[in-house]
């Protein structure tokens, strides 16, 4: 019965990123990772993440602004779609524009 549940446990394990930095070793320096170095890495892979998005958005708002055609299109789209007191596009929502989704 205890295997079972140790089995069970294992298998709702997910490995994580923080994960394998604790279990990191530095080959060269024969050590494992400080909380400051972690800290550090973990930093930079949320900023890496977030600055892609964000000039990826800036793009797509910067060519919206230089293609007025392209904005009414998706602007009609939308408010075909979204009703207008919820204020905001909800996933299954984004199933019903087309033009959106190209």
């Amino acid at each position: 019965m205890q295997e079972e549940i140790e089995n069970a446990q294992y298998q709702d394990y997910m490995l994580s990123y923080v994960d394998t930095l604790l279990d990191l070793q530095l080959p060269e320096e024969n050590r494992k990772l400080s909380d400051r170095e972690m800290v550090s890495l973990c930093s930079e892979f949320l900023q890496a993440g977030t600055d892609t998005t964000s000039t990826a958005l800036q793009w797509i708002m910067a060519n919206l602004v230089k293609h007025p055609h392209i904005q009414a299109k998706l602007f009609e789209e939308i408010h075909g779609v979204v009703e207008e007191e919820k204020g905001k596009v909800e996933e299954e929502e984004l199933q019903k524009m087309p033009y959106l989704r190209q």
